[in-house]
């Protein structure tokens, strides 16, 4: 059975009126330890303040050792994202002349038609001489006159085999530019195919840059329509006007998707492993083109470098940080050596004053975990031995009860395995009650069927079923079973002719429980309280923040219990 509360209950009943004879008493003598460990502590003021005023000097040697060390990182992290932006660079490099040799190579043909056969060929031959790496692939928009969609549309379904409207659907007061050709022809590129590029600002503001410069045209980070799978990735596409050598007429754009993701993995190749990378759009920097994992954990700090590239019409931000550089001992080894060198004496100095306070600390705590290991080890014996001497009593009083009452040797040995039954479902009653608790009538008489059976008749209980929540349970529980064994041991249980009446009500928010025994015999108050009395103040007053009340009588004792309803549910 759990304790009813936590300070009062050991107040009051670990209290040894003795002042140091038994368990309890005994007293943990650590004052003289702290104050040596104090008077210690004070021996060391002088040497501390004559080391503080070397550390001066030894911190203005280890600053400068410092900025040294920090400006060597710096210029390292700078070689290395200039290099960065060299590969980078070299690759959109490499993708614009592509696009450029492409379209020299179109326009040189025999006439206007740039048919599937002949783009299909060429893509191959780029491909196997490796020119299209970090592409997605290489494409063909057209740009149509208003309301030419029809022969576009009919255009995709002879040369990719698929039903395919111009989409979106096309506005009027613009230009039109659709995806007509696209290699490979992957999924992801089937998927773009009948997208109308002038659709989108992004998309269209690239476009029309290139018509105006003649020259390959980045478009800020967009989504590729490409991208039909839940693994994104941030986008970009490069443009290049196609002129046409016949009639004036507007063709359209060369153009290649690039999956930024992957193709600044496809330069980097693993050189920069251990960098943390951030590229973004310096017109959009909030939305990176490339991330690489740990970025912003990385603190802006020495090992960091900041560049611009230009791409293609468009600046890109670059930022490198080292998560190497976390580390202060890795990256600044010099500072370390010369400051350490110099602060050995203040380590050692401090690494004493705080063995002197954790001796100081670790003293003071012993002696208050002695302390409570004491007082509940005598309070988990003195509970013992009261339960036991509690349970005993129980079962000779039963014994007794049930031996007056019994015919022959088999009805006694029914009617007392019953009653023991009884008191093992009393216990079973209080375990269940956690956590959800239990009814006042059903507590009652899990206890009371243990002195008179099933059915008693020299028992009364009156008043309306009340649940108690498990708290409640534990300390009433406790209080009920000790005024039960009492009645069996000294009150109305002893002789027979005992009556034990139990009522309760309800006024506003208290509840009032009257125990009330008429014994046979005379019954005299004790000398002193008991250990069972002074557990059962503990569990109203301190648990249940009630009273308790006891009137002894020549032949019986009435016992008051009130406490408050709010934690009743």
């Amino acid at each position: 059975m759990p304790y009813c509360s936590e300070g009062r209950l050991r107040r009051k009943i670990t209290e040894d009126p003795s002042g140091g004879g038994g368990v309890f008493g005994q007293r943990v003598k650590g004052g003289a330890v702290a104050k040596r460990a104090e008077r210690g502590l004070r021996a060391y003021q002088l040497p501390l303040l004559t080391l503080g005023a070397g550390l001066l000097l030894a911190a203005a040697l280890t600053h400068l050792v410092y900025r040294y060390e920090n400006d060597r990182l710096r210029h390292s992290a700078e070689r290395r994202l200039t290099d960065i932006a060299f590969q980078i660079g070299s690759r959109v490099d490499r993708i614009n002349v592509v696009l450029q040799v492409s379209r020299s190579f179109l326009e040189s043909r025999s006439g206007n038609a740039i048919t599937r056969d002949r783009f299909v060929r060429y893509h191959r031959h780029l491909q196997d001489a490796g020119m299209l790496e970090g592409m997605q692939g290489l494409g063909f928009a057209a740009l149509l006159p208003q309301g030419d969609s029809a022969a576009t549309e009919a255009r995709i379904a002879e040369d990719y085999g698929l039903t395919r409207r111009l989409w979106p659907a096309p506005a009027a007061g613009r230009l039109h530019s659709a995806i007509t050709l696209l290699e490979p022809p992957n999924a992801r590129n089937l998927a773009a195919l009948g997208f109308d590029m002038m659709s989108e600002d992004i998309r269209r503001a690239a476009m029309e840059a290139a018509m105006v410069t003649d020259q390959p045209q980045l478009t800020g980070p967009v989504t590729l329509v490409q991208e039909i799978t839940d693994e994104r990735q941030t986008g970009a596409l490069i443009y290049l006007y196609l002129k046409s050598d016949m009639n004036n007429e507007l063709p359209g754009f060369l153009y290649a998707p690039l999956r930024l993701g992957s193709l600044f993995e496809t330069v980097l190749q693993g050189r920069y492993d251990g960098y943390a990378l951030r590229i973004a759009d310096a017109e959009e920097p909030q939305i990176p083109l490339y991330e690489t994992e740990g970025y912003n954990e990385t603190p802006d700090l020495r090992g960091a470098a900041f560049r611009r590239l230009e791409a293609a019409g468009r600046v890109w931000e670059l930022s490198l940080r080292d998560p190497r550089m976390n580390s202060s001992w890795r990256s600044l080894p010099m500072t370390f050596v010369v400051g350490g060198l110099a602060l050995i004496s203040a380590m050692l100095a401090a690494a004493a004053t705080h063995s002197l306070q954790a001796y100081l600390r670790n003293a003071r705590e012993l002696a208050k975990v002695q302390r409570r290991i004491l007082a509940q080890k005598d309070l988990h014996l003195r509970e013992m031995s009261h339960r036991l001497k509690n349970v005993l009593a129980r079962v000779s009083a039963i014994a007794r009860q049930t031996a007056n009452r019994s015919e022959d040797r088999s009805s006694f040995l029914r009617s007392f395995n019953g009653r023991l039954q009884a008191m093992a479902a009393a216990q079973d009653l209080l375990t269940r009650a956690a956590p959800e608790g239990t009814s006042l009538r059903g507590l009652l008489m899990a206890e009371l069927n243990q002195l008179y059976g099933d059915s008693p008749s020299n028992v009364s209980v009156e008043g309306s079923d009340i649940h108690l929540t498990s708290e409640q349970t534990e300390a009433l529980g406790l209080c009920i079973h000790e005024m039960a064994t009492n009645a069996l041991k000294y009150g109305a249980g002893t002789l027979p002719g005992g009556q034990i009446a139990i009522r309760w009500d309800l006024d506003g928010t208290s509840l009032h429980l009257i125990w009330d025994e008429v014994t046979a015999a005379p019954v005299a108050p004790p000398e002193k309280p008991g250990f069972g009395t002074r557990l059962m103040d503990s569990c109203v007053q301190g648990t249940l923040n009630g009273h308790i009340g006891r009137e002894f009588h020549t032949h019986g004792l009435t016992i008051r219990i009130s406490f408050p309803l709010q934690r009743i549910s």
